[in-house]
């Protein structure tokens, strides 16, 4: 068979995202996720409440037992259930916001690939991101969408390539392995892989470092700690406590004698713990578990563990480590947050830029603080540690 004709950097695929894209690439997410999650639940919903079952059996209680499997075969489904509807309607209702809000999308994109690495150049960025750095791809009619760690993701819309490039990108992505889900990628630094650039131009007084664990853990804190008080989190929490609420409410309605009951007051008292669970959850995820959650990122996308270099004018503010540049225009950064550790750039609702402030003398600390608010981000959402 003859070796595919992959796109090129003279010949790249290129398009525009579109919200539909979005869409598309949310769904496709959504989906691989909730089959890979099905699989975790069913496994815990088969054997744990049996097996609870059981050993209260053993103890002759008949009717406990039966109201283990009862609990367990209601509540555990259900809250699997009303989590993945919960996430579907969230990407869905606030595709439209955040595709408004992130205005590098609204570029024209070229990309093209090889066997070693994806190459996108979108804007005032040129990035390389290679295969073994994924997590997975996901496919659908519409779109091929690459899952770079927890958040990021490449799309690259079926409407913008021949047939040929369609299966021939698919070929590539089975041999690479990524219809399967990694749960720990390669270090990046054991094998070098220089950028697709001969060199990245960094000016003379670009700052160069290297994130520390803490230095995640503590934007993780800090992005979280905003999102759980702002209205999208406030939504978000009562979706999945209303969700719940109606499925044990029409589990109620319906009068199933093998399940057990569930009174109004029950409900109720169920969708408030129900989000005081998610909370609690997330509090114990960033602060008492926070370095985990940094080592994790590191395994999820290697890249962060990368010399990072950045340095800003009055255009925006420039990223570069060894798989590409990016610039951040002032007028597509969504927000600014800060506290006494780092300041935080927002590129999307859900995606940020690190610059640790124990990098910066003070100079530079006071200089970047006035050109954010020069730019105008007075509100610069800062908050203790």
């Amino acid at each position: 068979m003859p070796s595919p004709a992959y796109p090129t950097a003279e010949h790249p695929v290129t398009f525009t995202t579109t919200l539909d894209d979005i869409r598309s690439a949310n769904w496709a997410l959504w989906f691989r996720s909730m089959i890979s999650g099905r699989k975790a639940s069913f496994a815990v919903s088969c054997f744990l409440f049996p097996a609870l079952a059981v050993l209260i059996l053993m103890q002759d209680q008949r009717d406990m037992a039966l109201t283990v499997i009862g609990w367990g075969s209601a509540l555990f489904p259900a809250i699997y259930l009303v989590s993945a509807i919960s996430i579907l309607l969230f990407n869905r209702f606030s595709a439209p916001g955040e595709y408004r809000l992130q205005k590098d999308l609204h570029h024209p994109i070229a990309c093209w690939w090889d066997d070693d690495a994806v190459f996108v150049v979108i804007g005032g960025s040129a990035v390389r991101v290679e295969w073994q750095e994924l997590l997975f791809a996901a496919e659908n009619d519409a779109v091929f969408v690459f899952r770079q760690g927890t958040l990021l993701m490449r799309i690259i819309p079926k409407r913008a390539m021949s047939p040929q490039q369609i299966a021939d990108l698919g070929r590539l992505l089975d041999r690479q392995g990524l219809r399967k889900v990694r749960t720990r990628l390669p270090a990046p630094g054991l094998q070098p892989a220089p950028t697709f650039a001969a060199e990245i131009s960094a000016p003379d007084g670009a700052l160069w470092f290297a994130y520390s664990e803490e230095d995640i853990a503590a934007g993780m804190r800090l992005h979280y700690r905003r999102w759980l008080f702002s209205l999208r989190g406030a939504l978000a929490l009562f979706t999945a406590g209303a969700g719940l609420a109606v499925f044990l409410a029409l589990i109620e309605l319906a009068g199933w004698s093998f399940l057990p009951r569930f009174p109004t007051p029950v409900i109720a008292l169920s969708a408030i713990l129900f989000v005081c669970l998610l909370v609690l959850i997330a509090f114990v995820r960033f602060w008492p578990l926070g370095r985990m959650r940094a080592r994790k990122a590191i395994r999820m996308q290697p890249s962060i563990a990368l010399e990072q270099g950045v340095w800003w004018d009055d255009d925006g503010i420039s990223y570069a480590n060894a798989r590409g540049v990016q610039l951040l225009r002032w007028a597509e950064t969504v927000r600014v947050a800060e506290n006494d550790s780092l300041f935080l750039i927002y590129q999307a609702p859900r995606i940020y830029h690190m610059i640790p402030k124990r990098v910066l003398s003070t100079a530079q600390c006071e200089e970047l603080d006035a050109l954010i608010r020069r730019m105008g981000f007075a509100k610069a959402g800062r908050a203790g540690k």
